[in-house]
C-alpha cells in the first residue's frame, strides 16, 4: 500500500523533504504545488525570526547583580536551494522549535558573559550600550554564520540591577536638580529684591531732585523780587528826598547798610537750608532703603547656603549607604562562589577516574539550587550527557552508509577533543 502526500508550503518558508527519489525543496511562490511518495518533511523559514534573550542575575564589572532581557532577529541562509538543504540536513534532528532553543541558550550565555566587561552606569548611556550591542552582534555572528545562521540585529529592551544602585543613581539626580532649581529660585527673588530696591533708590532721588528745583525755582525769585524792591524804594527815596540829601545823608547811608546786610543774611540763610535739607533726605534714605534691602540680602544668602548644604549632606549620606550595600552583596556572592567552586573540586577529584554517567550525577547534585554556579553547571552537565549519548550512539551505527555519517557528523556543536576538555576544566 502507497502512501502520496500533497505538498503545498505556507507564505515565508521552503520545504525540503526526502523520499525514494532523493531529496528536493519546494518554495512557496517559486514552484506549483506537488505530490510526493512516503516524505519526509522538514520545514525551514525563509522570513526572519525573533527571539528573546533573558539574562538573570548577571553580574557587571563594579559587582552589581542586573538582569538583562534582550531581543535577537535572525534568519537560516536560504538564498538558493543547495543552502536550504545544506540548512535542513544540518538541523533535521533538532527541528526549528531545538534550533530556536538552541540560539536563545548561546545568546544568553554571551549576554552573561559580556556584562561583565561593563560597569552598570556606562550602560544607562548611549556609547556604552551601543559598544555593548556591537560587541554582542559581532560575538554571535562569529558562532552562527558557520552553521548557515544569519544575526540581522539585536537590541536590549529591558535592564534592571537588584540592589537599587540605578534608583539611587535617578535619586542623586533629581536631587542635584531640586538643589539647582531651589538656588536657582533664591537667586532671582535676591535679584528681584536688589531691583526692587534700586527702583527705589532712583524715585527717592528723582523725588530730592524735584524738590530741590523747585525750591531753587520759587524761593530765588522772590528773594529777587525782594531785592528789586528795595532797591527800587531806595531809588524813589532819592528822587524825592533829593532835596533833603544834605539833611537825611547819614540816614540813607545807614538803611542802604542795613539793607545790604538783610540780603546778604537771606543770600547765606538759603544755601544752608538746602544742604541741610539734602543731608537729612540722605539719612532717611540710609535708613529706610539702604540698610533693610542689605539685611534682606543677607538673610536670603545665608537661608539658600544653609539649605543647599543639608541637602548636599543627604545625597552623600545615602549614597555612602548604597556603596557599603553594594560591597556587602558583592562579598557574600564571593563566598558563596568559592564555596561552590571548592564542592566542585572536590567532587571531581574524586570521580577522576570513575566512568562519565557517575561524573554527572554527582555534579548535579554536588550544587545547591540557588548556589551562584548553578547555571554554569546545568550547562556543563547538559554538554556532557549529550556527548555521553553521541558517544554511545557511534557504537550502534558503524554500519549505517555513508550519507548517514555525513548527517551524523554534521550536528555537533563542539569537537570530540573540546568535550573531552570539560571535566578537566572542571577538576582545575
Amino acid at each position: 500500500m502507497y502512501c502520496i502526500q500533497y505538498l503545498d508550503p505556507e507564505p515565508g518558508e521552503a520545504l525540503v523533504w526526502a523520499s525514494p527519489l532523493g531529496t528536493s525543496v519546494l518554495r512557496y511562490g517559486r514552484d506549483a504545488p506537488r505530490w510526493s511518495l512516503f516524505p519526509e518533511i522538514f520545514r525551514v523559514p525563509t522570513s526572519s525570526l525573533k527571539d528573546e534573550l533573558c539574562s538573570t542575575r548577571g553580574l557587571t564589572e563594579d559587582a552589581i547583580e542586573v538582569s538583562l532581557v534582550g531581543g535577537l532577529r535572525w534568519s537560516f541562509s536560504c538564498d538558493t536551494d543547495s543552502m536550504v538543504m545544506d540548512m535542513a540536513e544540518r538541523f533535521w534532528s533538532r527541528g526549528l522549535e531545538g534550533v530556536r532553543e538552541m540560539i536563545r541558550d548561546l545568546g544568553a550565555s554571551v549576554q552573561s558573559s559580556l556584562l561583565g566587561e561593563y560597569q552598570l552606569e556606562a550602560l544607562r548611556n548611549t556609547e556604552g550600550l551601543g559598544s555593548f550591542v556591537r560587541k554582542l552582534k559581532l560575538i554571535l555572528e562569529r558562532e552562527l554564520d558557520p552553521m548557515g545562521i544569519v544575526v540581522q540585529g539585536y537590541f536590549v529592551k529591558e535592564l534592571r540591577d537588584h540592589v537599587g544602585y540605578l534608583n539611587a543613581l535617578d535619586a542623586n539626580k533629581i536631587a542635584d536638580v531640586v538643589k539647582q532649581s531651589r538656588i536657582s529660585t533664591a537667586e532671582k527673588a535676591l535679584n528681584s529684591a536688589l531691583t526692587e530696591a534700586e527702583f527705589k533708590e532712583h524715585a527717592f532721588e528723582r523725588s530730592l531732585e524735584a524738590e530741590k528745583n523747585d525750591f531753587e525755582r520759587h524761593r530765588f525769585p522772590e528773594l529777587q523780587k525782594l531785592r528789586s524792591a528795595i532797591i527800587e524804594e531806595i531809588r524813589r527815596a532819592n528822587v524825592e528826598y533829593g532835596e533833603k540829601l544834605r539833611d537825611v545823608l547819614e540816614e540813607n547811608v545807614s538803611l542802604e547798610l542795613s539793607m545790604n546786610a538783610k540780603v546778604a543774611a537771606l543770600e547765606k540763610e538759603v544755601p544752608e537750608d538746602l544742604d541741610n535739607y539734602i543731608e537729612k533726605r540722605e539719612v532717611e534714605l540710609e535708613r529706610e532703603v539702604r540698610t533693610p534691602a542689605r539685611k534682606a540680602k543677607e538673610e536670603m544668602e545665608e537661608s539658600t547656603r544653609v539649605e543647599a548644604e543639608r541637602i548636599l549632606h543627604e545625597a552623600r549620606k545615602e549614597a555612602r549607604h548604597i556603596v557599603l550595600e553594594s560591597e556587602r552583596k558583592a562579598q557574600r556572592i564571593s563566598r558563596d562562589t568559592e564555596k561552590s567552586l571548592e564542592r566542585i573540586k572536590r567532587v571531581a577529584g574524586e570521580l577522576k577516574g570513575y566512568p562519565l554517567h557517575d561524573f554527572i550525577e554527582a555534579l548535579e547534585s554536588s550544587v545547591d539550587s540557588d548556589g551562584i554556579l548553578q547555571p554554569f553547571i546545568a550547562l556543563i552537565t547538559n554538554l556532557l550527557k549529550d556527548f555521553e549519548s553521541r558517544r554511545q550512539l557511534k557504537t550502534i551505527i558503524k554500519d549505517v552508509p555513508k550519507p548517514m555519517e555525513e548527517e551524523e557528523e554534521s550536528h555537533p556543536l563542539m569537537s570530540f577533543e573540546e568535550m573531552n576538555k570539560i571535566p578537566t576544566l572542571c577538576m582545575n
